[in-house]
Order: C-alpha cells, then structure tokens, then sequence
C-alpha cells in the first residue's frame, strides 16, 4: 500500500509539474501583447487623453521648469477634435492657455483657432491634417521600440493595469523626428548626427495596458538622452558652452493618459470659431 501510496503521490507531483510547464509556456509574449494593444487602440471611435510634458533643469544653486498639458477629445466618424493646450512656467509661475478645434465635413477639413481671444479659421491639406491628428500618437514611438518586458501593475486612473517597460534604442531615436533638436547642440562642432546618435544611448518607456487590453498610459523619460546632448556639446565646443556647465536636466518626461475610451464627452465647436475669417 505504502508504495501504491508513494507511487500516485510521484504520479500527481509529475502531472502538475507537466501542467505548470504548459501554463507558463501559454503566457503571450510582452511584443505580442503590446501589438494587440496597439491595433485596439487604432479602432478606437472616440477618446479623451492627456499629455503632459514635464521638464526641469537646473545650474548651481538655481532650477527653473515648465510643464505643457495638452488636453485632447476626438472624435473618428464624424471626425471632430477638440484640442487645449496650458503651459505653465516654473519660475514666473505664469500661465498661457489656447484651444484649437478640427472637423471634417464633405472631405474637407478645418482649423479653428484662439488667440488672445480672436477666432481663426483655415482649410487643411490632408497632410496638415494627419499631422495635427498624429498629437499624442503613442503607436509611432512603440513602433520602433524593443525588448518589452512585463514588470508588474499599476494603479491608472482607478483602473488595474499590467505595465510593460521598454527602450527606444539609439539608432532608433532619429525616427523620433528629433534631427533639427540634435542638430542644435551640435551646431559649431566637427560631430555630425550620426554619431551622436551612436552616443546618447536609449530612450526608456513604459505602457500600462487594462484588462480590456487598452492602453492608458505611455511615459517616454528623455533626461538621459537630453543630458548626454548637452554633455556632448560642451566636450566640443567648451567656451561656447561655459554658461551651461553646471545645468542638470533633472525632468524630462512625455506622459500620455487616455480616458473614456469609445465614450468621449461630446462637444460643440463654437460659433464664433466657425464664424471667424479664413487665414
């Protein structure tokens, strides 16, 4: 009995292992994933986001920062954009709001704009207006993107998430449209951008993906990157460059958040816009 006994114990032990083995091996990928997420997140029909660029720098004893908030709601059939933009400076804790409309009737398209309070409005090229749908648009960066690995959940506004975390690798980073900005800290130096591009490393990401498979959240950290350019341009051109040699990148971040996926708060574009003078 006692070897019967130690015999379907063995048995038991074995097949559980066996079914431990194949759930492991069931587990999709981290790229797979993500991919499912992106195509999910193309078929969405409306959306609210959040972006927010946050930089902070400092020199010595003295730091000043800004941060950017650009509000997003958007609409695909009929398609309608809704676009407010704050920027808030650190130092002068001063503060400067716009808001941009689009619609889209009859294939063309539209641009109502306020500034200081005076409404404008223009035609769009297709082109502009890929360009000014494309504002937050997270799957350009997770294209190019690799070696994903889920790190764990995260708490998104009140929603539970699986985070992935991931780089964006230097030979990469050009695709980030980012030339003219590299080609400014290398101005007056023998570099050319290609090689700085093979010196200031990657760009790390994370993504936080619900349960639905949507992804709520996408953070780019671009500290190390920016204090590589800057390091890199006082090496080689030290006297133009004296000013900054003590500054610190301390914040350099792009946060995207999504909200009411498929379930926008619809809005109306005021009257005044569309009354407004073409430009």
């Amino acid at each position: 009995m006692k070897k019967f006994l130690k015999g379907v114990v063995g048995a038991t032990v074995f097949f559980s292992l066996i079914f431990l083995i194949m759930a492991c091996s069931t587990e999709v990928p981290p790229e797979q994933t993500i991919k499912q997420a992106m195509q999910k997140m193309e078929q969405i029909d409306s959306f609210e986001s959040e972006i927010v660029f946050d930089e902070k720098m400092s020199m010595g004893a003295e730091s000043d920062g800004s941060k950017t908030v650009i509000y997003i709601t958007s609409f695909k059939q009929p398609l309608k954009n809704k676009t407010e933009f704050t920027i808030q400076n650190g130092y002068s804790q001063q503060s400067q709001t716009s808001e941009l409309y689009i619609d889209k009737i009859d294939d063309v398209a539209k641009i109502y704009g306020n500034v200081g309070g005076d409404w404008y409005q223009r035609t769009l090229t297709e082109e502009e207006l890929q360009g000014f749908l494309s504002e937050g648009d997270i799957n350009r960066f997770l294209n190019i993107a690799t070696n994903f690995q889920k790190t764990g959940t995260e708490q998104v506004n009140d929603k539970n998430t699986t985070r992935y975390d991931a780089i964006i690798a230097a030979d990469a980073i050009k695709d980030m449209g980012e030339v003219e900005m590299i080609e400014a800290f290398i101005e007056n130096t023998d570099l050319n951008v290609e090689e700085v591009y093979q010196q200031i490393g990657s760009v790390p990401i994370k993504v936080c993906i619900d349960e639905k498979g949507y992804i709520i959240k996408f953070e780019m950290d671009l500290k190390d990157m920016l204090q590589k350019l800057i390091d890199i341009a006082k090496q080689k051109n030290a006297a133009e460059f004296e000013i900054t040699n003590d500054m610190i990148i301390d914040t350099m971040t792009m946060t995207v958040t999504y909200h009411n996926i498929n379930a926008a708060t619809n809005f109306e574009i005021p009257q005044q816009a569309k009354e407004a003078k073409q430009k």
